[in-house]
């Protein structure tokens, strides 16, 4: 008994010890509808978005590797924090006229914005977002895209996520960004026209046209979430489902060794 006890021991330790760069990591999936799209420059035939389209995605965040923030509002009724670094994939695919636009932006350039107060009208809420430009919109894009990503001349250059209110005060306690936006999500019921935000939103320009010292947007495409879940369950990395069958193994072993000590010879 005393060898199973301690086999059990080994295995609940190797797969605790057992090293999980990613063990802080949370993937979320969503999808919805496109309710808007529009150009405002001149119209280009490459542009296939149609409201009433379908779109999904994924999100990951991983708090642990937060790498900056900064309080962009601080006040009696309401708080914004900004985090950088806490966005480690984010993905979508869009259906078109033409088939399926899909695009995931680099990490690089993400943020993750809380915001929580008592004041109505102030947003309650979270805000992912990848952007290809300065924080002053000083400048051209900053990061490559893909020529499979871009829509005729137009360079995706901005992606946003939003689960929040504008009119609802007391959504969020706090600006903590560990908050579970699958749980966040399940409290947003209301049509997004009275209040509640529950969208992706992705905007596009033309490199060639973008003006030194501001952000252009040529095009920008529009979609409800309807749909907003969390990922589960997380898949054990492979050291260490290593680690457990070989703690399991030993488990095993041992009890093979108690019962042929404890058999009876007739």
């Amino acid at each position: 008994m005393r060898r199973v006890c301690f086999a059990v021991s080994l295995a609940v330790a190797a797969a605790s010890v057992s090293p999980s760069a990613k063990a802080a990591e949370v993937v979320y999936a969503f999808s919805g509808t496109i309710f808007n799209q529009f150009q405002f420059s001149a119209p280009i035939p490459e542009w296939q978005f149609e409201t009433g389209k379908s779109f999904s995605g994924t999100v990951t965040i991983d708090t642990s590797l937060i790498s900056s923030s900064q309080n962009i509002v601080t006040g009696p009724g309401f708080n914004l924090t900004r985090y950088q670094g806490a966005i480690t994939g984010f993905s979508y695919s869009i259906d078109t006229a033409t088939g399926v636009y899909a695009y995931a932006p680099p990490t690089q350039g993400s943020s993750y914005a809380v915001g929580a107060g008592t004041d109505a009208f102030s947003f309650n809420g979270v805000d992912l977002r990848w952007q290809n430009y300065p924080a002053a919109f000083g400048g051209a894009p900053q990061l490559p895209v893909p020529a499979a990503a871009r829509i005729g001349a137009y360079t995706p250059h901005a992606s946003f996520l939003t689960l929040g209110s504008d009119v609802r005060p007391g959504l969020l306690g706090n600006t903590d960004p560990n908050v579970d936006l699958a749980a966040l999500a399940g409290q947003l019921t209301r049509p997004i026209g009275f209040g509640d935000t529950r969208s992706l939103a992705v905007r596009f320009s033309d490199p060639a046209l973008w003006p030194p010292g501001q952000e252009r947007i040529d095009a920008i495409v529009m979609g409800d979430i309807t749909k907003f879940w969390r990922v589960s369950p997380a898949v054990p990395e492979p050291a260490t489902w290593a680690m457990m069958i070989a703690g399991f193994g030993l488990v095993g072993s041992a009890m093979r060794r108690k019962t042929r000590s404890g058999a009876v010879a007739v």
